[in-house]
């Protein structure tokens, strides 16, 4: 593998980070959660994939133009990062869903493009760690916690 992970910038570690938790994001996601700029993401998310920390799929599209990419982080990488392997069920049936998922949070963290108080999204649960922390009876897809306005407001996402 190409890249040391402590070489890596702090915006490539948290791709990797919402990688792993998220299983998949695209290019326009990352962009909203991580990189800020389309072409900075594209870079970086090429790098990483030449040096062979994400593997990527082409989507369909959903309107005419480019197929968007969605990325994953690599066997080889979650082993060097001290990830688990994915399941058979986090690996890919359900694309879709953690697709779904993640833009949701990246809608929520549009709600403030130049907020005043910094930045909407304060923490992300995703399903897997929810799952662990063994909650009774809660089977959220996601819990998002925000503040806006100087009062934070927790959102549970359950997207069927």
């Amino acid at each position: 593998m190409g890249l040391d992970p402590g070489l890596l910038g702090t915006r490539d570690r948290a791709a990797l980070r919402i990688l792993n938790r998220a299983v998949v994001a695209t290019t326009a996601q990352l962009v909203i959660l991580v990189y800020h700029r389309r072409q900075t993401a594209q870079e970086h998310l090429s790098a990483l994939y030449r040096a062979g920390w994400l593997e990527r799929a082409v989507l369909p599209p959903d309107t005419r133009g480019g197929a968007p990419l969605a990325f994953r982080l690599s066997p080889r990488a979650r082993r060097r990062l001290g990830y688990g392997p994915l399941t058979r069920s986090r690996a890919g049936t359900r694309l879709r869903h953690s697709l779904n998922i993640v833009e949701a949070v990246a809608a929520l963290s549009r709600l403030a493009i130049d907020p005043p108080d910094g930045y909407p999204v304060q923490a992300w649960l995703t399903e897997s760690i929810v799952t662990d922390a063994n909650l009774p009876h809660v089977y959220p897809d996601s819990v998002v916690t925000l503040q806006l306005a100087g009062r934070f407001t927790r959102v549970r996402a359950d997207l069927g």
